[in-house]
């Protein structure tokens, strides 16, 4: 019988606990405010803080070298846009009025639809910029959403997207499942519980896979504080 090493064990053990979820989380339900307190280490300490502030300041970066004046830039999936601290011209789009109005309240958006990224009702061709930061791993259908993208995307124009790098050895993958496991099943929180809704879990390949076999142009895929991905692609 061949030997299993202790991280061969450890994986094992952590995707069986992955497979114990319940049901999808409701975001309509998420507080208002959840995403602009995750930057707040009195209330969710040091470690997730420096995690969401680096990856809002990295986005931020990532749209400021994309954006020019005038362009139409639409984040799907935005929350309230806490990475927007710059205030560019924003369309916000996501199921969360509540969030969406934080974003209004903030001037981190300069306009909300409440719509589903299956459907966001947006004119084909219309937008020149297009986000989706750390929503995909949530979408049980997310090459409809991918597709959606692309066919308000002006073309030519850019799509930047981020997702965890949630692979087994990563970083991101043991705190993450460790996280879940102690506030959701430790503290009975059914938020955690449900894994935060992940239901997607992507690498480099799968990522680029998902994105080509949407029809988009890969400029730059890279990881990003060896816990998430960062891609910027081209819609042909």
């Amino acid at each position: 019988m061949p030997q299993i090493s202790k991280p061969q064990l450890l994986v094992f053990l952590v995707l069986k606990f992955m497979k114990n979820r319940e049901v999808p989380v409701d975001y309509e339900e998420v507080g208002a405010k959840f995403y602009d307190e995750q930057t707040d280490s009195k209330k969710v300490g040091s470690f997730r803080a420096w995690y969401h502030t680096a990856r809002y300041s990295e986005m931020r970066r990532l749209v400021n070298s994309n954006y020019k004046k005038g362009l139409k830039v639409v984040d799907l999936g935005c929350g309230s846009c806490v990475w927007n601290t710059s205030k560019i011209p924003v369309l916000g789009v996501d199921v969360n009025e509540e969030m969406l109005k934080v974003g209004i309240e903030s001037k981190r958006l300069n306009s909300y639809k409440k719509a589903s990224i299956y459907q966001t009702k947006l004119p084909s061709n219309s937008q020149d910029l297009a986000i989706l930061s750390e929503v995909l791993e949530h979408l049980p259908d997310y090459s409809s959403a991918l597709k959606e993208i692309k066919r308000i995307l002006k073309p030519k124009r850019k799509f930047i997207i981020t997702v965890p790098y949630d692979v087994p050895l990563s970083p991101f993958f043991f705190l993450f499942n460790l996280h879940c496991l102690l506030r959701g099943h430790v503290l009975g929180d059914k938020y955690y519980k449900n894994f935060c809704g992940h239901v997607n879990h992507f690498g480099r390949s799968s990522l680029r896979k998902a994105l080509h076999n949407s029809g988009f142009k890969i400029e730059k895929l890279y990881i990003f504080n060896g816990f998430l991905l960062h891609a910027v692609c081209q819609k042909p």
